[in-house]
């Protein structure tokens, strides 16, 4: 299993996702005037909490689930080729509570469109998430303990420098 390191050092815009074996790409985390500051973390749209996640299937959501079960093919979108990350945590799904407050939602993609984080890990050029992509699909997954959800690895969030105790 493939384990990273999403290494931040609240430089604006300056973060490596470190893969052993694969490559380190850059990487960024949050929207402005939070991006990469792991002090906001507890912040809606801020960088992606410190901590260990789950490199997961993105879920299609409640509408697309639905119309696969009725054997309709739904219309792909970019999103499509995304990863979910699902923190180590007590419950192992799509939300976590970072210092009391309720975080969810978060991804590993390319950045598209505008160019934004909304708390995600987001590779600043496409082709080197299309290549990290190939490199997570191109292996076995595994469960996760306890659980049927298929993972691909593991990403370590951590700071490189001191975290500033006020956002």
């Amino acid at each position: 299993m493939l384990i990273c390191r999403f290494e931040i050092n609240n430089s604006k815009k300056s973060a490596k996702l470190i893969c052993p074996g694969i490559g380190t790409f850059d990487a960024f985390t949050g929207m402005d005037p939070y991006t990469n500051r792991l002090e906001c973390a507890h912040i809606t749209y801020a960088p992606i909490p410190p901590g260990s996640y789950w490199i997961v299937d993105r879920p299609l959501g409640h509408y697309k689930e639905t119309l696969k079960y009725f054997g309709i093919n739904p219309k792909p979108t970019l999103k499509d080729d995304w990863f979910a990350l699902f923190r180590v945590d007590n419950k192992i799904d799509d939300f976590t509570t970072y210092n009391s407050n309720e975080r969810s939602l978060f991804r590993l993609h390319p950045k598209v469109g505008s160019g934004v984080s909304l708390g995600c890990i987001t590779l600043t050029y496409k082709s080197q998430f299309d290549f990290l992509r190939a490199k997570l699909l191109n292996q076995e997954p595994m469960n996760i303990p306890s659980t049927s959800i298929r993972t691909y690895g593991i990403i370590l969030v951590r700071a490189l420098d001191s975290i500033n105790s006020v956002c």
